[in-house]
């Protein structure tokens, strides 16, 4: 399997602010659809999940699920 190394704002301890890192991606394949994202919003849940609150949180951790992006780039 092909990895992608991209550019990704998340934390790996949950007292630490997010800060820009470099993540591994598996490559896109043929049933997947690639988008640049142009804006990323972090809500509450995701706070909750970057400070563990819910308990169960995998560090280093990227958030933010709702997004703006552009596909076909």
């Amino acid at each position: 399997m092909n990895i992608k190394q991209v550019k990704a704002y998340g934390t790996t301890i949950a007292t630490e602010p997010l800060q820009e890192m470099t993540i591994n991606r598996r490559a896109v394949q043929a049933h997947d659809v690639e988008f640049k994202i142009l804006y990323c919003g972090i809500c509450h849940s995701d706070l909750h999940q970057i400070r563990n609150d819910f308990g169960g949180t995998i560090w280093p951790i990227v958030p933010g699920h709702e997004i703006v992006g552009r596909v076909g780039i």
